[in-house]
């Protein structure tokens, strides 16, 4: 695969789980992050009020933990966004991959008035 199909993978995956976010009603505005990770401050995959630092993956072979390494790490200081890796590859749904507790503490707040986006 040329490198820049590998790019339009990439792209195609953050344009549809933005989508997703706002057909939901989570984030009207979500939207792909403008060359995603290349500007300082701005390094998630997706611009949204949500608290979650969104990594998008869309490839065949899979590392999930060095990606929510990757999420984690651009994650911006003192940012209390959850760190989330979407995962994707060809023929396949879209994946979340978060660390457990986070989890727990996303249901936890979910079933108790909902988590704020401070």
């Amino acid at each position: 695969m040329k490198s820049h199909s590998a790019k339009a993978k990439g792209t195609r995956l953050e344009k549809r789980f933005a989508k997703m976010l706002v057909d939901s009603g989570l984030d009207l505005y979500a939207q792909r992050m403008p060359l995603s990770g290349a500007i300082a401050g701005l390094k998630q995959d997706i611009y949204t009020k949500l608290p979650f630092a969104f990594e998008c993956k869309n490839q065949e072979t899979w590392s999930p933990y060095q990606w929510y390494l990757q999420a984690a790490a651009n994650n911006n200081i003192g940012s209390r966004k959850i760190p989330v890796v979407i995962m994707s590859r060809n023929n396949i749904g879209d994946y979340v991959f978060l660390e457990a507790q986070d989890f727990i503490n996303v249901i936890y707040h979910a079933m108790n008035g909902g988590l704020d986006d401070k």
